[in-house]
């Protein structure tokens, strides 16, 4: 098993009220670990927001909705923001 580094980020209240279980914070890591793991092709954050995007389109959303969908709600990864 890698070795494993605590760490402090902001976060809303709500999730710091989940994260204080222990098994979410476990899960969340491995999440957080796995998003920022450096691997070749795009991130599993750019192809979630992809396959999101895809749903979104057979759902008769236009690549606009969605542009402006996402801005509103997400900071995207420059990897993720041609898709």
């Amino acid at each position: 098993m890698e070795k494993m580094v605590e760490v402090t980020i902001p976060v809303e209240p709500e999730a710091a009220a989940t994260l204080a279980n222990a098994r979410n914070r476990d899960a969340v890591g491995r999440l957080v670990s796995r998003v920022l793991r450096p691997h070749a092709g795009p991130s599993p954050l750019a192809q979630a927001i992809a396959e999101m995007r895809i749903e979104a389109r057979k759902a008769g959303l236009s690549d606009a909705d969605i542009v402006v969908a996402r801005e509103q709600c997400f900071v995207i990864p420059s990897e993720a923001r041609d898709l």
